[in-house]
């Protein structure tokens, strides 16, 4: 039976909370600290987890009239480059904050997101301008992704949590991510992976492939001539690979955070089925988020 974690609006509050924590300590030069592997700052890192839950706010509980106008936007290319542009759009846009304000910003803005997704109600569906493949974010509500106001907060989770990791490594502190926090942010990667599935590394590929992250529900993904579905009841036809993955794994390996490599070689995935191999190959058809 898959466990019981906190719910999703929950985990996201305990989250932010963390990473708040984290900032409010930081020294001035902490907070101009590189982060592993990229191109910001912990200081850029935490008002990047900030500014996110903001425009879930001001855009996902808001009339979609109100969206952004799409020529504002990057266009062309695919989506991680145009979220990476948009990024800086966002955050060039952002004051400089001392480490008491950016904390406070990171703890209000999660708030503000859990009130609106209750008094909304956490199963009603929301459109959402975001990870609109090709197209990136548009203020068309027809090219929209839905979700529930619990599948928000679980989208959100990963984002807390996977820049909370980074912000951690690039301070030199811990940062443990639980197996029901990972459970949780895997219901979001169910949700959005089918939009980040790379159209040129998934043309005229076809493979499938269940998920069993221990103690969580298992899910399907297939990848058919650059399209990807997930499914939580089995298909009629057999997989090409079944993966058991330790949920924290899953989520740093998804994320683009740790390799498959090291998952494989630490004994946190193990893989079997007619073609094993294939599981392997299914991760390079999808894009960094």
């Amino acid at each position: 039976m898959p466990e019981a974690g906190p719910a999703p609006d929950e985990a996201l509050l305990a989250a932010a909370d963390r990473l708040a924590t984290l900032v409010a300590a930081c020294s001035p030069a902490e907070l101009s600290r590189p982060v592993p592997g990229g191109t910001w700052t912990v200081h850029d890192a935490a008002t990047h987890v900030a500014v996110g839950l903001r425009l879930y706010v001001e855009d996902a509980y808001a009339d979609p009239a109100s969206w952004p106008d799409a020529a504002t936007l990057p266009t062309g290319g695919l989506l991680p480059g145009l979220v990476a542009a948009s990024n800086r759009q966002l955050l060039e846009a952002e004051p400089q904050r001392g480490a008491g304000q950016l904390a406070a910003a990171v703890h209000d803005e999660a708030v503000a997101l859990v009130a609106r997704a209750r008094a909304r109600g956490l199963d009603d569906p929301v459109p959402l301008p975001w990870y609109l493949g090709a197209g990136a974010r548009t203020a068309g509500a027809a090219e929209a992704t839905v979700l529930t106001g619990r599948e928000v907060c679980c989208v959100l989770l990963g984002e807390v949590l996977v820049h909370g990791w980074d912000v951690a490594r690039a301070l030199g502190r811990p940062w443990p991510l639980r197996r029901d926090d990972a459970l949780t942010v895997l219901v979001g990667v169910r949700c959005m992976l089918g939009r980040f599935v790379d159209p040129r590394a998934s043309a005229g590929v076809r493979l499938s492939q269940e998920v069993r992250p221990r103690g969580g529900e298992r899910f399907w993904v297939e990848v058919s001539d650059g399209r990807a579905t997930v499914a939580t009841e089995a298909p009629y036809r057999p997989v090409d690979c079944h993966l058991w993955a330790d949920p924290a794994a899953l989520v740093l390996v998804g994320y683009g955070r740790r390799s498959q490599w090291w998952a494989v070689a630490t004994g946190r995935f193990l893989a079997w089925g007619r073609r094993p191999w294939a599981g392997l190959r299914l991760a390079r058809l999808f894009l960094d988020p």
